[in-house]
């Protein structure tokens, strides 16, 4: 939902069942597209190509409000924990940090990939890269690892960050990720894919910026004619991070 919907049009439209996927819903999204389609969204489930099935299934039923995250009850063979990012130990109920599940139709390894084998499969657990946490027998979508940020003392969404970016007229793509800094601890950066014909400079995307957000939310630009993704066609965050860190060791 960003700049085409300036130019959306509903007439043509028929909507009867609307499922997300792949992003946590908050009661803005379900709102807008509400606004935009008459149609309710409804919750359908979390998996990921790893995995056979999914892991858990929603209720069917529309999501409801206050609670709007992407919620799921884990299916019977299918087992879920919630790790702290830093020391891996399992969190209680309520606290939220790394999903990482466990079933017997899993991947077993990652083909010609040894080293995202060992990294994303530790003693059968698969660890998904997303933030989430328990309650009540339901777990919680929260969003991807990599899509929030400290920055000082402000926790920072970096969806958030990217879908202003997608307003701005010339650019095409766009990744924010979080890069160390000596005061801040972090701050953001923003691999930019332009349109074709574009000619607009990283400068002055940066002052674009500045107009629209609060200081700690302001990325620095870096223009790229293309960005990694996976056969999914999904942006590979993981990549530009061990880029920044390769950067940053050779300095």
């Amino acid at each position: 939902m960003q700049n085409w919907q300036k130019n959306f049009t509903t007439k043509r439209l028929k909507v009867s069942l609307a499922v997300p996927f792949a992003i946590p819903i908050t009661e803005e999204i379900v709102e807008k597209w509400e606004k935009l389609t008459g149609c309710p969204l409804y919750d359908w489930g979390y998996g990921s190509s790893e995995h056979m099935n999914y892991c858990g299934y929603g209720y069917g039923l529309p999501f409801p409000r206050p609670v709007c995250s992407t919620f799921s009850k884990p299916l019977s063979q299918v087992q879920i924990k919630i790790l702290n990012f830093e020391t891996g130990e399992e969190l209680p109920e309520g606290e939220e940090g790394e999903i990482v599940t466990r079933e017997p139709a899993q991947l077993k390894e990652y083909w010609n990939k040894p080293n995202e084998t060992k990294e994303d499969i530790v003693d059968g657990w698969v660890h998904m890269h997303d933030r989430g946490y328990i309650k009540d027998g339901i777990f919680y979508f929260q969003g991807k690892a990599s899509d929030v940020v400290k920055v000082s003392v402000y926790t920072v969404a970096l969806k958030e960050v990217e879908m202003f970016g997608m307003e701005h007229p010339d650019i095409e793509r766009i990744a924010v990720i979080g890069v160390p800094h000596p005061r801040k601890g972090n701050e953001l950066k923003a691999f930019v894919v332009l349109k074709v014909g574009s000619r607009v400079t990283a400068a002055k995307i940066e002052e674009w910026f500045k107009e629209k957000l609060a200081a700690f939310k302001r990325p620095r630009v870096e223009i790229r004619t293309d960005l990694p993704t996976s056969g999914k066609g999904e942006i590979l965050k993981r990549n530009l991070i061990k880029e920044e860190e390769e950067k940053t060791k050779s300095a």
